[in-house]
């Protein structure tokens, strides 16, 4: 592929105005592509990882020489190596932030938990206090003190 390569770059550098580094990045660029898409399956972040690789290569490319398709390979698979690790580093962070997230609305689901409960609590009483003595009284007896029979209460 080398030799291909060589001559195709050098007959295009004769007929056209295309730049080196252009004709090296559309000769290479279906190969890597398809090189890269084992390791990403995202079409976006592949493109990138691409374009980022070819920046490396062509500040890195010694002028008047032809790329080492090997050279070329270990560039982009770095690159997307590279990716993979920012991005592992940013979904960290994201999860992160969402457990701090579920965390405050944790605390916030607890207060309104013990507000209602506190309500609950108020309306109960204010329900229990309205209803005559003597059954107010039997209800406290039997849910408040944990009697379970109460004979002869309210006198009959």
């Amino acid at each position: 592929m080398s030799i291909q390569i060589k001559t195709s770059i050098n007959e295009e550098k004769r007929g056209t105005d295309i730049s080196p580094e252009e004709k090296v990045y559309r000769l290479y660029y279906h190969y890597l592509y398809r090189y890269i898409v084992p390791l990403i399956k995202d079409h976006s972040s592949i493109e990138d990882i691409i374009h980022d690789s070819f920046i490396k290569i062509m500040n890195h490319w010694p002028r008047g020489t032809v790329p080492d398709i090997a050279w070329i390979k270990r560039v982009v698979r770095n690159t997307a190596l590279d990716h993979y690790r920012k991005l592992k580093k940013v979904q960290i962070f994201y999860d992160a932030e969402q457990v701090n997230t579920i965390k405050e609305l944790d605390s916030h689901i607890n207060t309104l938990d013990r507000i209602e409960e506190k309500i609950k609590k108020e309306l109960l009483h204010q329900t229990i206090n309205e209803l005559k003595r003597d059954y107010r009284d039997l209800i406290k007896l039997f849910y408040f003190q944990g009697k379970s029979y109460i004979r002869n209460f309210s006198g009959t």
